[in-house]
């Protein structure tokens, strides 16, 4: 039997009732207060207790991912209700983001994964830690599984089209702020040849050149003065940044 298959088993279970899931919650305190007691009271000296110990954490893990299992699927059955109720459409989360968008995502669980490891190492509660471990790694394997789908795109060579919007997106967004940055250098010089012709005694709005660039012999000090200090820090920032990555 496959892992897919075992989680189809899991999600015809969690939608009949809660049977197994009070089961599983029920081993997971059990296993748990066995692991505690294991740990405390019995000393791991040679690899046969070490793999002793190994497989209480295996045994303690398979209730835990169940039970979480479950509990995400009856809340995917309750999402999928209450859109049905508001006349909407839903969409599953796994299924919102592409199978590398999903292991990125993964990254952060997993890394929180082996600090669990390493902060209950040595401790009462390491098997417990480990029985954690082992079943937030089955939960990352689950989450990120392909679909049937992604599994013909991926024999085909195709790009998955939700990496290909976010690619856009990413892109618009680049765009986006570069044009931003273009805006503010063009007020910037707007305003400098503003304040020069102010200076020379001419008509400040009288922009007759709009597009070229601010001449280098005006003094920046002059400009300074006309500015507030919030003005002033923008303007440094941005010149900081043009200098650096201009």
């Amino acid at each position: 039997m496959n892992f897919d298959k075992i989680l189809d088993n899991i999600r015809v279970d969690a939608s009949g009732g809660a049977s197994m899931l009070t089961r599983s919650i029920v081993f997971s305190i059990l296993m748990t207060v066995i692991d505690v007691c294991v740990d405390v009271f019995v000393k791991f000296n040679n690899v046969w207790m070490n793999m002793g110990k190994t497989v209480l954490a295996v045994v303690t893990a398979i209730p835990i991912f169940i039970a979480g299992y479950e509990i995400a699927c009856k809340q995917h059955d309750a999402n999928i209700t209450k859109a049905d109720d508001n006349d909407e459409d839903y969409f599953a989360y796994r299924l919102r983001y592409s199978p590398s968008q999903r292991l990125r995502q993964s990254l952060v669980f997993g890394a929180v994964l082996v600090l669990i490891a390493i902060i209950t190492s040595y401790t009462p509660v390491y098997t417990v830690g480990a029985a954690v471990v082992v079943a937030g790694v089955a939960a990352i394997i689950a989450y990120c599984r392909l679909t049937e789908d992604e599994k013909i795109l991926k024999e085909q060579d195709l790009p998955d089209p939700r990496d290909v919007m976010d690619a856009a997106d990413e892109m618009d967004r680049q765009i986006t702020e570069d044009a931003q940055k273009e805006l503010r250098r063009e007020e910037i010089n707007r305003r400098k040849r503003a304040i020069k012709r102010r200076n020379q005694g001419l008509d400040p709005d009288d922009d007759e050149d709009e597009d070229e660039d601010y001449d280098d012999d005006y003094d920046d000090e002059d400009y300074d003065d006309e500015m507030t200090p919030h003005e002033r820090r923008k303007t440094k920032r941005a010149s900081t940044f043009n200098t650096l990555f201009g």
